[in-house]
């Protein structure tokens, strides 16, 4: 079963932009941590 067949098109756009937003929220943190403990 999947969820949003209704909107497949705006569920896809919003899965992109919701891995691209985590990916980069994870770096800025990764780096974050790196600069602080240096």
């Amino acid at each position: 079963m999947q969820t949003g067949e209704s909107m497949p098109t705006i569920s896809r756009k919003t899965l992109v932009i919701y891995r691209r937003t985590l990916c980069a929220m994870g770096a800025i943190a990764v780096l974050y941590l790196a600069l602080n403990l240096d």
